[in-house]
């Protein structure tokens, strides 16, 4: 590999040309590179593995320029558990940059991102991983930016020993407020008999605030009627997405940049 990248960089040099590479976004923030790199430009760099087999598979309907054989060699990262948890290369690769565009470009904490995606300890291991290789990635890749979050951006602070965590529902933040709320309401049903309007009123507007809290909390949440992931078929907070055949259609791939 290093002999080859020698060859193109003289190429590269005799010719007055600009050799190109063939990074992508998974490999860049997954894989670590073993070998010299003589390319000056990887236009595929801010873009996930999966998009370029999707854009792949879109250009082959216009005429077949690529063997199928070649379309299903792609890689899978290695990450451990994935073998085990998901069936095929397609469905690892898929959760895979799933997974990253949350945490990278969608910047959902840990909690979100497994509600969403299911598989908590595997999106763990995912984001660990993550980590172990921005540390020693070295430079910084020209590439032409397609997301609205680069890898570069998202880099963490050097030396940062704290990581999130998914958390079970109890400790999160909706959940205890959702207990709060429980408990505001037995209280209110054990009262004494008798209070007066004004403290039952009392009562009533502050359930009423915990119950518009909760409401809120789940609109801007992972899949609530705010989430720009897209919201559920059923309106749970205070502004529940449309249902199935309303509002308008979603892109071609699920991904935070423009189609254009």
């Amino acid at each position: 590999a290093d002999l080859a990248q020698a060859r193109l960089a003289a190429l590269a040099r005799r010719t007055s040309r600009v050799p190109l590479g063939t990074l992508d976004k998974t490999g860049l923030a997954l894989e670590e590179r073993t070998f010299a790199d003589a390319a000056r430009l990887h236009p595929l760099a801010d873009l996930y593995r999966s998009d370029v087999v999707s854009l792949a598979h879109l250009r082959n309907t216009i005429s077949p320029v690529m063997p199928a054989a070649a379309l299903a060699s792609y890689e899978v990262p290695d990450v451990e558990g994935l073998a085990e948890a998901l069936g095929s290369d397609e469905t690892r690769l898929e959760f895979v940059d799933l997974v990253l565009s949350s945490h990278l470009e969608w910047e959902l904490p840990v909690s979100d991102v497994a509600a969403e995606r299911g598989h908590a300890e595997l999106v763990e291991a995912i984001l660990a991983r993550l980590r172990e290789v921005d540390s020693r990635r070295a430079g910084e890749v020209r590439a032409i930016t397609l997301s609205s979050r680069t890898l570069a951006e998202a880099r963490g602070p050097v030396g940062l020993a704290w990581h999130d965590v998914a958390r079970p529902e109890e400790e999160r933040l909706a959940g205890r407020l959702s207990a709060l709320a429980d408990q505001v309401g037995d209280e209110g049903d054990d009262g004494p008999e008798g209070e007066g309007r004004e403290a039952g009123g009392e009562r009533e507007s502050h359930e009423r605030e915990v119950r518009d809290l909760l409401g809120y909390l789940r609109d801007f949440s992972a899949g609530g009627g705010f989430s720009p992931m897209g919201g559920s078929d059923e309106g749970s907070g205070r502004h529940g997405s449309p249902g199935q055949g309303e509002g308008p259609q979603g892109p071609f791939w699920d991904g935070p940049f423009s189609e254009n």
